[in-house]
C-alpha cells in the first residue's frame, strides 16, 4: 500500500508517496490507517518527520499519486486538510508523548459518519517542580554514567594501544635478530661458496697442467722418434756410400736405394703431432716403396701428413700437395658430366695413404671433404688473395 504524506510542518508545504511500511507512529495494521489521520513516517534524508496522510492507494496506483503530487490538485487537497483541523487538533492521531491515556485527559465522541472515531485532546498539565528536579537528576545520573563509560572504554582504548606498541616493539626486536642471523648465514654460505670456487679453479688448473705436461711428453716422443729414424736414414746412407748402387742391386744385397724425406718435411720450430717410425724396409715391399706419384713416395706423403689428426685435415694437404692448381681447374674429383677428371692415379695416392692412418675412411668421404676445394670460388678467393 502507498500513501501520500502532506508534511505540513514545510515552507512551503511538500509531500511525498511513501510505502505504509515506513510509518513509524502510530503503529497499527495497514488496512486501519485512514486519510487526514497524522503520523510520523520515515522519509529519506528528513528522518522520521510528522505528517498528515493525504490519500492512500495501491501499488498499481504510484502513478496517479505522484501526479497529483505534481498538479494543482495537491494544493486542494492541502487546503482541505488545513480546513479541517481546528484549534483542539480534531483529527485521529496517535497517543502523544508526555499525555497519560487516562478518561480525564481523553474525550471520547462518537463516531462520525466515516466510522472513524475521533478523539479530543487536551493539552497536558504543567509538571511540578519536584518532577522536573527528578528528571533532571535522572538526565545527569545518566549522562554521569555515559561519560564514566566513554572514559573507561577509552582508558581500555590506550591500554589496547599500548599493548599493541609492545606487541610491534617485540616483533621489530624479533625480526631484526632473525635478519641478523640470515645475514650471518649468508655471509658463511658465500665464504663456503668461494673456498669451493677456488678449490675447483685449483683442480681444473691442475688437471690443465697435467694435459699440457702429457702433451708435452707426447711431442718428446715424437721428436725422438723423428731423430731416431734419421739416424738410421743416415746410416744407410754411409752404407750406401760405401757399397755400389748397381753393385748392390746385381748380387741381389737387398739393400734399398736411399729415400731422403725433403728438406721441407720438417720445418723450423715444428714439431709434429705424431710421427711413426717406419718400418725396416724388405725387398718385397721395395718396388711399391719406391713408386713415385707427382715426386712423391707413400711414406713421403705420410710424412707431409703426419701432423693432421683427421681424415678430412689430411685429404686436404695431400691434395694441395700433389695437385697444382692449373691441374684441378675446371675439372670433377670423380669425372662424369662436361667437365673431365683429375688425375686418377694421384687421387689413389690419396685414398691410400688416408686409408692407412684411417681405416675407416672411404673414397666417397674423402671426395665429400675435397669437393669445397676446386669449386671455382674458392680458386677465385686463393687467387685473388696476395701471396705472403
Amino acid at each position: 500500500m502507498l500513501a501520500l504524506i502532506i508534511w505540513e510542518h514545510d515552507r512551503p508545504i511538500t509531500g511525498n508517496v511513501i510505502n505504509m511500511v515506513n510509518i513509524v507512529t502510530p503503529r497499527k495494521a495497514i488496512c486501519e490507517y485512514r486519510e487526514g489521520e497524522r503520523v510520523s513516517a520515515r522519509c529519506k534524508g528528513f528522518g522520521v518527520p510528522d505528517g498528515v496522510i493525504g490519500k492512500i492507494a495501491e501499488e498499481s496506483q504510484r502513478k496517479d499519486l505522484e501526479d497529483i503530487l505534481r498538479g494543482e490538485e495537491f494544493e486542494s487537497l492541502v487546503k482541505k486538510i488545513l480546513d479541517s483541523s481546528d484549534d483542539d487538533v480534531d483529527m485521529v492521531t496517535p497517543e502523544t508523548p508526555g499525555v497519560e491515556n487516562d478518561p480525564q485527559t481523553i474525550e471520547h465522541q462518537p463516531a462520525a459518519a466515516t466510522g472513524v472515531e475521533k478523539i479530543k485532546l487536551h493539552r497536558p498539565k504543567p509538571r511540578r517542580p519536584a518532577e522536573e528536579r527528578k528528571k533532571n537528576e535522572e538526565m545527569l545520573r545518566k549522562a554521569t554514567a555515559a561519560a564514566a563509560a566513554e572514559l573507561e572504554l577509552t582508558e581500555l582504548g590506550r591500554d589496547v594501544e599500548l599493548h599493541q606498541l609492545e606487541n610491534e616493539a617485540s616483533l621489530e626486536t624479533s625480526t631484526s635478530s632473525h635478519l641478523k642471523r640470515g645475514l650471518d648465514t649468508l655471509i658463511e654460505e658465500e665464504m663456503e661458496i668461494s673456498r669451493t670456487t677456488d678449490q675447483c679453479a685449483c683442480t681444473s688448473r691442475i688437471q690443465r697442467l697435467e694435459q699440457e705436461v702429457w702433451h708435452l711428453n707426447q711431442k718428446v716422443l715424437s721428436q725422438e722418434s723423428n731423430i731416431s729414424w734419421l739416424w738410421n736414414q743416415v746410416q744407410q746412407l754411409q752404407q750406401t756410400r760405401a757399397t755400389p748402387v748397381h753393385t748392390a742391386h746385381v748380387s741381389g744385397s737387398g739393400i734399398p736405394p736411399v729415400e731422403m724425406a725433403p728438406p721441407d718435411l720438417v720445418a723450423p720450430n715444428e714439431v709434429p703431432s705424431a710421427v711413426e717410425a717406419p718400418e725396416e724396409t724388405n725387398p718385397s715391399n721395395s718396388t711399391e716403396d719406391s713408386a713415385t706419384v707427382g715426386g712423391f713416395t707413400d711414406s713421403q706423403l705420410e710424412w707431409k701428413s703426419s701432423h693432421c689428426s683427421t681424415y678430412s685435415k689430411m685429404s686436404a694437404v695431400l691434395f694441395r700437395t700433389l695437385f697444382h692448381e692449373e691441374e684441378y681447374v675446371g675439372r670433377t674429383l670423380a669425372g662424369g658430366g662436361n667437365k673431365p677428371q683429375v688425375d686418377p692415379v694421384k687421387m689413389q695416392a690419396i685414398y691410400r695413404v688416408v686409408a692407412k692412418k684411417f681405416p675407416g675412411s672411404t673414397p666417397v668421404m674423402i671426395r665429400e671433404k675435397l669437393r669445397d676445394l676446386v669449386k671455382p670460388c674458392r680458386v677465385k678467393n686463393r687467387r685473388a688473395t696476395p701471396q705472403k
